[in-house]
């Protein structure tokens, strides 16, 4: 699971599990209403959306966490290759029976700007072709 924080500029709307909403036109403003309610069967979930005109939602991951079914040396393989890449990106790994020690999700906006990481090549990129490629070894 990732934990992450939006751009100051998105919004979370919270989903509505009670009414249908009825469709007589199709206008921008149904298409959000529509948008934003999801069946009373899905209500456990607590779920909330962003609606944007654009593909993807911008945001900033802030932390990994992993379960308690993750091994040890996968943990140790993602480690590694965000130590390139995102050094202050904090990973938890839970210790525990089952799925009982996952964290809930929680929905936080925030005003924090999102970086987006260059598309050319860094400087680590070998040591995370070396961690790839022991990814691919170990399977």
């Amino acid at each position: 699971m990732i934990e992450f924080e939006l751009a100051k500029n998105i919004e979370a709307v919270k989903v509505s599990y009670s009414k249908k909403p009825e469709v007589l036109e199709l206008t921008s403003e149904k298409a959000i209403q529509i948008l934003k309610y999801k069946d009373k069967s899905w209500k456990y979930e607590k779920e909330y959306r962003c609606i944007v005109s654009d593909v993807y939602v911008p945001i900033s991951v802030t932390k990994l966490i992993l379960g308690p079914r993750v091994p040890e040396s996968t943990r140790e393989l993602l480690e590694g290759i965000l130590r390139c890449c995102k050094p202050n990106l904090k990973v938890v790994h839970h210790k525990g029976l089952g799925d009982s020690v996952i964290e809930s999700p929680r929905a936080t906006v925030s005003s924090k700007k999102v970086y987006y990481r260059p598309s050319d090549a860094c400087s680590k990129c070998l040591e995370i072709e070396h961690y790839r490629n022991e990814l691919v070894a170990n399977k």
